[in-house]
C-alpha cells in the first residue's frame, strides 16, 4: 500500500485481471488475515509495473516512499508469498548489492538475500515492496542466481505521478 486506496506490484503478478480473467486478492502481513479485493488503475508494460486500487477504508496504512536511490550495501527487506510458503509468507532481507545507473531486464537494483532467508524458489516475492530505512524504494521484479531484483520507485516516478503519487525526494528516515 503506496497510498490510501492504491497498491503497487510487478504487472506479470496480475496478468490475469489484465486479460480480464482473474480477480485479485491482497493480502498484508499485519492485516487481520482477510484478504482485499483489489482492481487495475492502471499498468506499465515497459516497466513491469501496475497500481491497484483497494477499499481505502482499510485498517493498514500505506508505506512511507522514498524517491531516493538506495546506497549499495544499505539494508533492505521485503515480505511476500512464495511458492511453498503461500499461506504463512517468507520475509527477505540484505544488502544491496548494486544499484544501475539505468534499468536492465526492467530492474534497477540487484539485491542480495541474508543467508538464513534464502529460499530455493523466489517465485511469488513479485510485486512486494523493496524497504530500506523505513521507506519503500522500489518493487521486487525477478529472481536473479538465488537472488532477487527489482525496479525504484524513482525509475517509476512518472508512472505514480501520472497516478496521482508524488514521491518525497529527500524527506527523513522515520523516527
Amino acid at each position: 500500500l503506496i497510498a490510501p486506496g492504491k497498491v503497487i506490484t510487478a504487472r506479470h503478478c496480475v496478468l490475469g485481471a489484465i486479460d480480464g480473467k482473474a480477480a485479485i486478492e491482497l493480502f498484508f502481513p499485519h492485516g487481520n488475515g482477510a484478504s482485499v479485493s483489489g482492481k487495475v488503475l492502471a499498468d506499465s508494460t515497459e516497466q513491469d509495473t501496475c497500481l491497484l486500487t483497494v477499499d481505502e477504508n482499510s485498517a493498514i496504512q500505506p508505506l512511507l516512499l522514498s524517491g531516493q536511490l538506495p546506497s549499495e550495501g544499505e539494508k533492505w527487506k521485503t515480505f511476500g508469498y512464495p511458492i511453498g510458503k503461500t499461506a504463512i509468507g517468507h520475509r527477505l532481507s540484505g544488502n544491496v548489492a548494486q544499484v544501475l545507473g539505468f534499468p536492465k531486464l526492467k530492474i534497477d537494483m540487484d539485491l542480495s538475500v541474508a543467508a538464513e532467508e534464502a529460499l530455493t524458489a523466489y517465485e511469488g516475492m513479485s510485486g512486494g515492496a523493496i524497504v530500506c530505512d523505513g521507506r519503500a524504494v522500489g518493487v521486487i521484479r525477478l529472481k536473479l542466481d538465488r537472488t532477487v531484483a527489482g525496479i525504484s520507485l524513482k525509475q517509476l516516478q512518472w508512472f505514480l505521478k501520472a497516478n496521482g503519487i508524488t514521491l518525497p525526494q529527500n524527506a527523513p528516515a522515520p523516527e
